[in-house]
């Protein structure tokens, strides 16, 4: 509304304003006129006549432009006056209009602030009602996860003790099948055994008739070898008496040819040097 006013008030201060500028440009015709009557007044006196008839002319148009001019300076004052007042309405509406501002973006903000809040509330429950949902999910995940262990662990020791029973199945049935061969292999034994003492009483009995036919045969041989040892030994001193005496005369033999040769030898290095050997 201020601004408005303001400009129909401009709009009609210019009105006046050209008016003004009218009135000046004819002034100054005015001013040109008297001054070129003056002009005239001065250069001719027969001339006299006109200019007083100009110069009252010019007075006549100067009041009217005096009477202008006053009523120009009015519509000026009044111009100045509305401008001021659109400047001091202008200053209100602006001060308005910033104080409206303001109050809008107060408003702006405190609707922010709430629209926030009420997000943040919002976003609050949501993150909530998430937690809660995971911690649903993550118990009925852990529930589902031990019924599983439990259920593996039952399968599994089920699996197990099946495993066992068939393990102790089979270890009876083995100890059973090696019960059953030990025993056909202790009755072999046995009946080896009974077979292999009847063989070893007949190789025994074998063994004492060939002892005693070796006993024989050995007591045979051992005369024999007496009888000859007592021959090749009555043999060999009779060998051994002839080879003492022959070599207890090769003995003597060498005995003197060694005597002879140092005799010799002796005689040789008397004669050879009698005078060292006598030192």
């Amino acid at each position: 509304t201020s601004m408005a006013s303001c400009t129909r008030s401009f709009r009609t201060a210019s009105i006046p304003i050209r008016n003004f500028s009218r009135v000046f440009e004819h002034s100054r015709c005015a001013e040109s006129t008297r001054s070129a009557s003056r002009a005239s007044v001065a250069a001719s006196d027969s001339e006299a006549s006109c200019r007083v008839a100009a110069d009252a002319v010019a007075d006549t148009e100067l009041d009217v432009l005096a009477g202008h001019v006053q009523s120009l300076q009015h519509s000026f004052d009044d111009l100045k006056q509305t401008f001021e007042m659109s400047d001091a309405e202008l200053k209100a509406a602006t001060e308005f209009v910033e104080s409206k501002v303001q109050d809008e973006l107060a408003i702006m903000a405190t609707s922010v602030e709430v629209k926030t809040q009420d997000a943040m509330n919002t976003i609050k429950l949501l993150l909530d009602d998430l937690e809660m949902r995971m911690r649903d999910e993550v118990s009925r995940a852990i529930q589902e996860t031990e019924l599983r262990c439990e259920k593996t662990r039952q399968d599994t020791f089920a699996t197990v003790e099946e495993n066992d029973r068939g393990v102790r199945q089979l270890v009876i049935r083995h100890g059973d099948e090696q019960v059953a061969r030990n025993t056909e292999m202790r009755d072999a034994l046995t009946a080896h055994a009974t077979q292999t003492s009847r063989s070893l009483d007949a190789f025994e009995q074998q063994l004492r008739v060939e002892s005693a036919e070796l006993s024989a045969r050995t007591h045979e041989v051992r005369q024999t070898l007496f009888t000859t040892m007592e021959s090749s030994g009555a043999k060999l001193w009779d060998e051994l008496a002839v080879m003492s005496r022959e070599l207890d005369t090769k003995t003597r033999d060498l005995y003197h040819r060694l005597q002879m040769n140092c005799d010799s030898l002796d005689a040789k290095l008397h004669r050879e040097h009698p005078t060292k050997l006598k030192v």
